[in-house]
């Protein structure tokens, strides 16, 4: 430097200008670093939301379709029950009854297979309801209506019902959708069952007896019959031993004016006879 000059500044004004591009640059840059990647976490949960939107249709539509593959199979039962009962009549007042459970399970087949053809909600709803009233029918003929559905394994279940004119047979081996179940058994014992098959939680100790079935009569009892002892009456719900730890409603009065009758199990394996207005008049309890 010239002696008598002044220091110029200007390197230093340079150098800081430098500086704060290059900061202002840098910022820029990772401004737009930060959008992009905002964008891409954006379209990100995007894709992920539809892929799990997708999957719960999926899992939604599986159900949906389960259910309707129930109901046809449900419905089927009722037409091979029926068919049986108009080719076992023989009196015109069988027959009529007959005809009766035929209509009620024909109704039947056609709700489930409008459940099963349904597209739309509306559709599914509306055939749903046919089911819920051809059902409602095929209980009051006599027919073994069946609940249908996943919900079910946390609700009772039917087993039987009568109807308002007659004694209904139930069936050998029914299995509540909860996993236990209730066994006819060769022996003549009518017992519940674990989930497993392995453990009976509950029975009626009338093993001894052979060719036994039973039945949940019009007037609210459920009576177990032998065959070969012509028919005679083994065990009755309306005077099974009060005394029985597993039992609190035993010694009820028989009411054919409130029939039909209906008997569930519980998903913990729990017998309940109900009349028709769905008031509890027997029912098994205990450590089941």
């Amino acid at each position: 430097m010239l002696p008598g000059t002044k220091k110029s500044n200007a390197p230093v004004i340079l150098a800081g200008l430098a500086a704060v591009l290059m900061m202002s640059s840098s910022s820029a840059a990772g401004w737009y670093f930060t959008q992009d990647d905002d964008d891409t976490t954006k379209d990100k949960k995007k894709k992920d939301d539809a892929a799990a939107a997708a999957a719960a249709k999926k899992t939604a539509d599986a159900a949906a379709k389960k259910t309707a593959d129930a109901e046809v199979a449900a419905a089927a039962k009722l037409k091979t029950e029926a068919a049986a009962a108009l080719a076992a009549a023989t009196t015109d007042a069988e027959k009529t009854s007959a005809n009766a459970k035929v209509k009620a399970a024909d109704d039947a087949v056609k709700a489930a297979a409008e459940l099963a053809a349904a597209k739309t909600d509306a559709e599914k709803t509306a055939a749903k309801a046919k089911i819920t009233a051809a059902k409602a029918a095929a209980k009051a003929a006599g027919l073994t209506v069946v609940a249908v559905g996943a919900a079910d394994a946390t609700k009772q279940a039917l087993i039987v019902s009568s109807t308002v004119t007659e004694n209904v047979k139930g069936p050998t081996n029914f299995k509540h959708p909860s996993g236990v179940s209730l066994k006819m058994q060769a022996d003549g014992n009518l017992s519940v069952w674990n989930k497993d098959d392995t453990t009976p939680l509950w029975s009626t100790g009338t093993a001894g007896n052979s060719g036994v079935y039973y039945s949940m009569q019009k007037d609210g009892n459920l009576v177990l019959y032998s065959l070969p002892n012509n028919e005679a009456p083994v065990w009755a719900s309306s005077n099974w031993n009060h005394t029985h730890p597993d039992n609190t409603y035993s010694g009820y009065t028989l009411d054919a004016s409130k029939a039909p009758y209906s008997l569930y199990m519980d998903p913990k394996g729990r017998l309940i006879i109900q009349d028709k207005d769905d008031t509890v008049v027997w029912k098994t309890v205990g450590p089941v």
